[in-house]
């Protein structure tokens, strides 16, 4: 019985030692299995073939996976040149997690065919995802914590796009390529600019604030056909940039279709913008000076110059990822504004001040485990607050973003809008609720981003 209780407890220390391990992916192509024999029999033609038939289709390889068809293997790929000494290549999915553990980095790494010039990786996913991609040339390949040190901007500066993939985005690590396997047009594309679509009119403006004692660059949106004289909506967007876009999302674009299509109703869009990254995270982490910022300052200053609506019900608030939970947590502190929010992959696992899991070695946890999922238990506790709320939130951010992994209790975003979806249900809140197969970054939220004002702001609501 003491030998038990022994193994037990040494199988309980080595469980919350050590990271849960990355599932084994080593899925084959048929179709590279099939090069590989040729290769092998000595039928060095086939690999011109191979390349021929793949840059003529395009890449990443796709094939049917065996016995379901709700998968697909994907296979990335890699030509190098008898001038190239290329000795190692990985590919970056998605996230820069992938880099920032070993477990992670060492799964992306391609292989070789011996005697080719052929470097592949085959993954299995769900015939429905898309997320962008890069690869990444003779680096080290040695995990990087942390991702605004010299090591990760050196690691960036040696990404490269597919080049056989004709499908290009811009990402936060410069242009990459991307997968799309769902090209069924299910989800009404509403990002891309039409010719028969009048365009609404951006103005720039500078706006200093006295409360958060900064200055930030302002963009505001007014519809075609825009009348000074009339009350318009107010849908405000955190993350603002030039040309009309928000957080990589062509929000400009994605209003004036919708407006045309008389999907939505005309309004002044208000797009945010922010100091620098790090002011960024200060303001966005449950900061009630931002919220007072919007709330008693800019859309004051706005009221003087347009005529916006006061009745909560048709003004919009939205961000994606930290911009997400600035959203909600603005518009329940400040409910006789905004009446509708869009949290697209809001980080709603954080605590209230960005409250790190425990990683420290020491096996028990006597120092208590701290509170994560702040604004979810705000909400749970609150009264006489309801909102509608459109959550948005790819199954592909179902990763830890964490290094070193936490042994304990820290949700992944996933799991924390999960668990947000469920308290506002309880709450009675009216809640559009949307998990697609794809990861974190403007490439998706920007597909949804249209159908997400729809159902929040419909004219046939």
């Amino acid at each position: 019985m003491q030998k038990l209780l022994l193994l037990l407890f040494v199988l309980f220390i080595n469980s919350i030692g050590h990271p849960q391990s990355v599932e084994d992916d080593n899925y084959i192509s048929p179709a590279v299995n099939k090069l590989k024999l040729h290769l092998a029999e000595k039928h060095i033609n086939q690999e011109k073939i191979f390349w021929d038939d793949l840059i003529s289709a395009g890449t990443p390889l796709i094939e049917d996976f065996p016995g379901d068809s709700s998968y697909k293997l994907v296979t990335f790929l890699w030509k190098d040149t008898d001038a190239d000494t290329v000795k190692a290549i990985a590919v970056k999915l998605w996230s820069r997690v992938f880099f920032s553990n070993q477990q992670y980095l060492d799964k992306c790494r391609l292989q070789k065919i011996p005697g080719s010039h052929t470097w592949f990786k085959t993954f299995k996913f769900r015939n429905d995802a898309l997320f962008s991609y890069q690869f990444l040339i003779n680096d080290k390949m040695k995990a990087i914590v942390g991702f605004n040190g010299e090591d990760w901007k050196l690691t960036v500066s040696k990404l490269t796009v597919d080049p056989y993939n004709k499908k290009r985005f811009s990402s936060i690590d410069g242009e990459s390529s991307y997968l799309e396997l769902d090209s069924t047009g299910n989800n009404k594309n509403y990002f891309t600019k039409k010719r028969d679509v009048e365009e609404g009119l951006i103005t720039h403006l500078t706006f200093k604030s006295t409360l958060l004692q900064n200055e930030r660059n302002i963009w505001i949106y007014t519809p075609a056909g825009f009348n000074q004289n009339k009350k318009y909506p107010l849908y405000l967007f955190l993350d603002g940039h030039e040309n009309g876009i928000s957080d990589g999302m062509p929000t400009a674009t994605i209003l004036d279709n919708l407006i045309s299509e008389k999907k939505i109703p005309p309004g002044i869009a208000v797009l945010v913008g922010n100091v620098n990254g790090a002011v960024r995270v200060k303001e966005y982490f449950y900061n009630d000076n931002f919220a007072s910022f919007i709330a008693d300052e800019l859309l004051p200053s706005l009221k003087i110059k347009y005529k916006l609506e006061e009745n909560p019900k048709y003004n919009l608030i939205s961000g994606s990822s930290l911009g997400g939970n600035a959203s909600l947590f603005v518009a329940v502190r400040h409910p006789e504004i905004f009446g509708n929010v869009i949290a697209q992959s809001g980080g709603f696992m954080y605590g209230k001040e960005n409250t790190q899991p425990i990683t420290h070695p020491e096996l028990f946890m006597e120092d208590g485990f701290p509170e994560y999922e702040w604004l979810t238990q705000c909400i749970a506790a609150s009264k006489n607050i309801s909102l509608k709320v459109r959550i948005d939130v790819g199954l592909l951010e179902d990763i830890n973003w964490v290094v070193p992994m936490p042994r304990f209790g820290y949700p992944t975003l996933l799991v924390g809008n999960r668990h947000l979806r469920d308290v506002l249900l309880a709450k009675g809140w009216a809640v559009f609720y949307n998990e697609y197969n794809g990861a974190h970054e403007s490439l998706n939220w920007q597909k949804y981003l249209g159908q997400g004002m729809i159902d929040l702001l419909g004219t046939n609501k």
